[in-house]
């Protein structure tokens, strides 16, 4: 036991699992997320010496002054840094570069997007941008929060006896959704509408379904949205869905159960 201890940890400060560059490229350093780095300047002998360096305030806050319609949550923005650069995005989705050494904003890029509003949560956040390089071509990318499209999940309230007579459409339900998108389609696992109205003995809510419409898997088209089809499934999709190929097939599993429900890995294929 004690080896493969020392082995494990021997395996986890590998100089391997850093960036080739010593850089750090990726929310957690590298593509795998090791969040190693190789440096050792900063050791046990010097630790308690450490102290503030540089602070940066956000961008943000000129805009925030102006704008007391907008809000923000925390600062949850990771920065990168290539070369002699941070790169960090802000709650407000503006990315920032950084002088690494000093703290000095280089440039700031605003794409607009919080002119949107709030969303209805706790406030606006982004938690990060990421680098991507082929040659001489390096770009920094990021989501800016556009919609390219939006469609309900689902058809909502739409036939309830006070919404009838109005012929809406789709109005999709407030549940929880778990999409993956493959080159041909989007899907969308979720769960039945339900509410919680008790404890089960085992102190974990019941789940109980106050709409007939079950948890399905939804097909879109990713281009445009526009709904493909739905596949029941036999109980609440609880958790992140993967699709893979096995012996030719392509297959759909995904979590399900969840309350007094059996917790299942129900998987879905092509005759």
């Amino acid at each position: 036991m004690l080896g493969s201890l020392l082995l494990a940890l021997a395996l986890f400060a590998s100089p391997l699992l850093a960036d080739s560059t010593g850089e750090w490229r990726s929310y957690g350093a590298t593509a795998a997320s090791t969040k190693y780095a190789p440096f050792d300047q900063i050791d046990a002998t010097n630790f308690a010496q450490l102290e503030i360096a540089w602070t940066w305030t956000s961008a943000d806050q000129p805009i925030l002054d102006a704008h007391p319609e907008i809000w923000t949550m925390v600062f949850e923005g990771t920065p990168l840094q290539i070369g002699d650069r941070l790169y960090v995005s802000t709650s407000l989705n503006l990315v920032v570069a950084l002088d690494a050494a000093s703290g000095k904003t280089i440039w700031t890029y605003d794409p607009d997007t919080w002119r949107s509003g709030t969303p209805a949560n706790v406030g606006l956040v982004h938690r990060g941008v990421s680098y991507w390089e082929d040659g001489d071509d390096r770009r920094i990318l990021f989501g800016t929060g556009e919609h390219r499209w939006q469609v309900p999940v689902g058809e909502g309230p739409r036939d309830h006896p006070s919404l009838a007579h109005l012929d809406l459409p789709p109005l999709g339900w407030a549940q929880r959704n778990f999409p993956i998108i493959t080159e041909s389609l989007l899907f969308a696992a979720t769960q039945a509408q339900w509410d919680v109205v008790n404890n089960s003995p085992r102190g974990n809510a019941v789940e109980v379904k106050i709409n007939p419409n079950a948890p399905y898997l939804w097909a879109f088209d990713p281009d445009d949205g526009a709904l493909i089809g739905k596949v029941e499934l036999p109980r609440n999709a609880s958790g992140q869905p993967i699709t893979y190929m096995a012996g030719g097939k392509q297959y759909i599993a995904i979590p399900t159960g969840g309350a007094d429900q059996p917790a299942e890995l129900v998987a879905l294929s092509l005759p």
